[in-house]
């Protein structure tokens, strides 16, 4: 049965973010985790989010660079520039949760300039509700959820696609192009517990 999914392209503005000296050096990882141990039925369910750059620093480490994050809804698009969670719940009955969306809507074309970095050790965390409107998913029973949570970015492609357009001109381009992280990292599943 395939899992809902709700997207949030970024995680809105107040970061920092990257991936590691090259592509073959880069080793982010992303977390996933509930915030509580357990949460009062009706309660906001908040779920903290970390991406962090395990280049272990040996000298001078490069940083890896990813575009400050924003937050939209809608579908996961492959050439979306900007950071993107997707959760999927599964509630209790071991049926999926189906998340009720807001209308999507679009963003400014990213600028070079938005692009942040992650040396070596840092990290960028969140806290998001699940249960809020934007994100769209309910917790209406007790029980155990089952929550799963997937990064991706396809900054990489658009970056690409933005030097072609520069007549892939480097000169301006503030950090190496190989520097820039683009792919899906994926949390280990963890467990929501609603509560009476």
């Amino acid at each position: 049965m395939n899992s809902w999914k709700v997207v949030i392209a970024g995680l809105l503005l107040g970061g920092t973010l990257g991936t590691s000296a090259r592509a073959s050096d880069a080793t982010p990882e992303f977390t996933a985790l509930a915030v509580r141990p357990s949460y009062s039925l009706g309660a906001p369910v908040l779920v903290r989010l970390t991406l962090t750059n395990n280049a272990q620093p040996a000298g001078y480490e490069a940083p890896f660079f990813v575009l400050i994050p924003r937050l939209t809804f809608g579908p996961q698009l492959p050439d979306w520039p900007y950071l993107q969670v997707a959760f999927s719940v599964t509630g209790p009955d071991g049926r999926p949760v189906l998340p009720t969306l807001l209308a999507p809507y679009k963003l400014a074309e990213p600028q070079i300039t938005q692009f942040s970095e992650l040396h070596a050790g840092d990290f960028f965390g969140r806290t998001v509700d699940l249960s809020a409107q934007w994100v769209g998913f309910s917790f209406p029973t007790p029980g155990k959820y089952v929550v799963k949570a997937t990064l991706s970015t396809g900054a990489r492609r658009w970056l690409n696609e933005w030097l072609k357009g520069k007549g892939n001109r480097k000169s301006g381009l503030p950090f190496s192009q190989e520097h820039v992280w683009g792919g899906t990292l994926a949390a280990a599943p963890f467990d929501i517990v609603v509560t009476k």
